[in-house]
């Protein structure tokens, strides 16, 4: 019989857990193929080094994150990141429609101008190796400034509130009727959604045409679930357009049957047709959360390169966030905030394509 020495006993040991953890490890990373890293040095000059995840060790899906975290020293490891949703080749003709939009509400004897001035944009930022809401935020500060105004969108997004706050009646009923009210106010927080003016509508009255038929549709990915799960302690809400934040104030009624706290999140500068401070105190929706804070900046979507720290505090301490749009999804999808779900209808190909859905449907997506 041979006999083994203790050391040898503890290094077989050691050997057969480490094979059991890199097996579990290979099984997990079969969900992923195409992910980065982005690890920060220490160092003052706050370059990034991008690690390929080539290698099975290292490729894990999200929930198996921490494990890569263990594999860096705290000294160097800061934070771990996705590569962010890059513009792509419809989205060009997709931003020029909207900025001539923009011209037509305020001046149309600038559209040419407009026209030159967004494809001078996008022949020095449109890359599909950046960020695509950094593109669509030069484009739209490039179309404000040729308009000459910090909001081209006034009239319109005050006329959305209007009309919303008009039809809340009606949603109030379906919400007060439905069995199931947090899947009732999901669908009309995103039917509140397609008043998104330039994309899915021109005018606030095809609103009224539209919102039961959104109704009607349901939702197509549905991930309520999940999400009723982490409804509890502080959750961030995201906003997304005017209008739409009237049919939120129901979700944000319902969230309050599970949460503690919630914070209100709106634009810090008015971009596009998306809600700003104004127009929560307008609508009243500020009477519905507990605080609202502002991104405090230009910019489509949430930058998180940009937005004040202490928004970043704010958004990696929630419990859980909840963001409203496409916008919201195209710039905070890909980072490492979890929990998060997004509250959406695919109004465009390449966000469809990125969740995994059809265009033009109803999402609740989330990512734990």
């Amino acid at each position: 019989m041979v006999r083994i020495s203790y050391v040898a006993r503890i290094e077989i040991q050691i050997t057969e857990i480490i094979h059991k953890i890199v097996k579990r490890i290979q099984r997990v990373a079969q969900q992923l193929f195409r992910w980065q890293i982005y690890i920060e040095t220490p160092h003052q000059e706050s370059h990034k080094i991008c690690v390929q995840l080539i290698h099975p060790f290292i490729n894990l899906p999200v929930k198996s994150l921490q494990i890569v975290q263990k594999l860096f020293t705290q000294k160097y490891y800061k934070s771990v990141q996705y590569p962010p949703m890059k513009p792509q080749p419809e989205c060009a003709s997709c931003v020029l429609r909207r900025a001539v939009f923009e011209a037509h509400l305020v001046d149309p004897s600038k559209a040419m101008d407009v026209v030159k001035g967004v494809l001078a944009t996008l022949c020095e930022k449109f890359d599909e190796n950046k960020p695509s809401i950094k593109v669509w935020t030069e484009v739209h500060r490039k179309v404000y400034e040729i308009l000459g105004t910090e909001d081209p969108y006034r009239e319109v997004k005050r006329k959305s509130n209007d009309i919303a706050m008009e039809m809340f009646p009606l949603a109030l009923e379906y919400y007060e009727k439905s069995e199931d009210k947090l899947r009732a106010a999901e669908i009309l927080s995103i039917a509140g959604n397609i008043l998104d003016f330039g994309v899915s509508i021109k005018n606030p009255e095809d609103f009224q045409e539209k919102f039961q038929k959104i109704l009607e549709e349901g939702i197509y990915h549905d991930d309520t679930d999940l999400l009723k799960k982490h409804l509890r302690g502080h959750v961030v809400y995201i906003t997304d357009n005017c209008g739409e934040i009237v049919f939120d104030k129901l979700l944000i009624r319902e969230i309050r049957k599970y949460a503690d706290k919630i914070t209100l999140l709106v634009r810090g500068k008015p971009i596009l047709s998306d809600a700003t401070l104004e127009d929560v105190y307008y609508v009243g929706l500020d009477r519905e959360v507990d605080e609202i804070k502002t991104t405090g900046i230009f910019a489509v979507g949430i930058d998180m390169d940009i937005v004040p720290k202490e928004i970043r505090s704010l958004l990696s301490s929630a419990d859980l966030i909840i963001a409203k749009g496409m916008g919201n999804y195209e710039s905070l999808s890909e980072t490492d905030l979890r929990p998060i779900a997004y509250l959406l209808r695919t109004k465009c190909d390449p966000v469809a394509r990125e969740i995994g859905v059809p265009r033009d449907v109803n999402v609740v997506k989330f990512y734990g």
